[in-house]
């Protein structure tokens, strides 16, 4: 037993080394070799994670406007499963970069806002609207329905831009500038979304921007004219008739009606619908909105859409 007691006590502190010095050296060597399996484990999910974020592996390839003609021949190229091969490529699609005039909810100065549209079939999609991704969203939103194709998805820098709460922004209304001065469009925003590709303060589908830049949008369907009979007027204030009656001259007034918008960013919009008897000419509009901006300086004629359903084939 002493022989015992022996070996093993002074083959351990043979170990040990003085002061334990081998004993710290071991368990150094131990503790950096099981963080750097940790680190690679690590680093390897990462990676893995990157490689099959469709945000990673697609691939942007800006087209010059001088080279817009040899797109169709470029897709046709690639419709060939064996030609996508070559390159290892699952798919492409193509998308436009858009620039809107936005009436910034806050000050009333109009702002440019650079988004892109979006090819909701795509796989960054299912990407951009991942629960991590979303801050809040309309209610009852859904990719597969329709008619919420027809809306803007805003970035969380872009709220901060404007002012707008990211958590309550879903549902409010933007003011688009027409291309007219003194005409907007109301669009609906979507969701607020952390990401967007291509640093996009916006994304839109690809249906939205076809019916906007259609050749003769005012017959698309995305703008409700009435025949031109009709005159809607966006402001804060409801506007009185009598000014109404005495601009439109020889026109006779039918109706009007008044309705509300929830505008992004500010209290509520009051929108008044004016029906006449006869198509109203823009020259009258501009005589109109002049009178009527002696009552609400905020006033500005709304064009009427709505969404059109069907749409689904993009140019």
């Amino acid at each position: 037993m002493d022989y015992t007691r022996i070996f093993i006590s002074r083959e351990l502190a043979s170990l040990l080394g003085k002061n334990r010095k081998n004993l710290w050296i071991c368990s150094s060597l131990l503790f950096v070799s099981l963080f750097t399996i940790a680190l690679s484990l690590g680093a390897f999910q990462v990676l893995k994670e990157r490689m099959d974020n469709p945000y990673t592996n697609w691939v942007t390839m800006p087209v010059l406007y001088q080279y817009r003609e040899n797109i169709p021949v470029v897709k046709e190229y690639f419709s060939s499963t064996n030609n996508l091969q070559k390159f290892q490529l699952k798919n492409i699609s193509g998308y436009d970069k858009w620039t809107f005039k936005i009436i910034h909810p806050q000050t009333g100065k109009v702002m440019d806002v650079i988004g892109r549209t979006l090819n909701f079939s795509d796989d960054l999609t299912g990407k951009i609207f991942e629960q991590s991704n979303v801050i809040s969203k309309k209610d009852s939103f859904s990719t597969q329905n329709e008619e919420n194709l027809f809306m803007f998805f805003v970035s969380e820098s872009f709220c901060k831009e404007t002012g707008l709460k990211p958590e309550s922004a879903s549902g409010k209304y933007l003011r688009v500038k027409d291309f007219e001065d003194n005409s907007v469009f109301t669009f609906q925003i979507g969701a607020v979304l952390k990401n967007l590709p291509n640093h996009s303060k916006f994304i839109m589908s690809q249906e939205f921007a076809n019916v906007f830049s259609s050749d003769n949008y005012l017959s698309s369907g995305f703008v409700d004219q009435r025949g031109g009979t009709q005159l809607s007027i966006l402001g804060k204030k409801e506007i009185n008739k009598d000014v109404i009656v005495k601009a439109l001259g020889d026109l006779e007034l039918i109706d009007s009606d008044t309705s509300t918008v929830d505008l992004a960013g500010t209290e509520k919009g009051i929108v008044t619908n004016f029906y006449t008897s006869d198509f109203i000419s823009d020259s009258l509009k501009t005589i109109i909105l002049k009178r009527v901006k002696q009552e609400d300086g905020n006033a500005l004629i709304s064009n009427n859409w709505r969404p059109v359903t069907g749409m689904s084939e993009s140019k």
